[in-house]
């Protein structure tokens, strides 16, 4: 049965290395409520990451040329630094900004397990309202200023990226309605 809260579309694999990534999820909830997960410090360290991680450190400034650094911890103890630096905040509409891994100080840094992983991704996540009692979340995801390599390397990890959204995507929901199989 379809949890009615939320449904995720994954589309399948793009055929060419420019096309981007994208996860499209609806959620149940107004859009200034979607908009508040995602932007408000507060709520976005209880579900941003993939599942089975914790958001152990997190300083946003939510503004065109601010950042977000974070730092996700796994249930083995091992901690991933990353940082989103925003080049357009279009509040209640649209969020683009450059992710890429980093160390503890901001400085970017090649994927701690991957070095052909791009040095930079660049993310668009629109918000859209659905009559408003749900929110349409779309997420673009592509390398920026990738060799060729590093594009390959995006491509063939298509399959681990819906996986990880989808984990993440479900930390959300629970975060937004509670763990109701509890």
């Amino acid at each position: 049965m379809t949890d009615p809260k939320m449904t995720k579309t994954t589309p399948p694999p793009a055929e060419t290395a420019f096309e981007p990534f994208v996860v499209i999820d609806e959620v149940a909830v107004p859009l200034a409520v979607a908009w508040a997960a995602h932007t408000q410090i507060d709520q976005v360290t209880q579900w941003f990451g993939s599942a089975g991680t914790e958001v152990v450190h997190a300083e946003m400034d939510l503004r065109e040329g601010g950042s977000f650094h974070y730092c996700l911890r796994t249930s083995e103890g091992d901690e991933m630094w990353g940082k989103q630096r925003y080049l357009e905040v279009v509040p209640l509409q649209k969020l683009v900004f450059l992710q890429s891994f980093s160390d503890k100080d901001g400085a970017v840094k090649r994927h701690p397990a991957a070095t052909t992983w791009p040095l930079e991704t660049l993310a668009v996540t629109t918000f859209e309202d659905v009559d408003g009692e749900a929110t349409k979340l779309t997420v673009s995801w592509a390398p920026h200023n990738a060799s060729a390599e590093e594009q390959s390397t995006f491509e063939q990890a298509r399959e681990g990226m819906a996986h990880g959204f989808d984990g993440m995507f479900d930390r959300l929901e629970d975060f937004l309605f509670g763990d109701e199989d509890d």
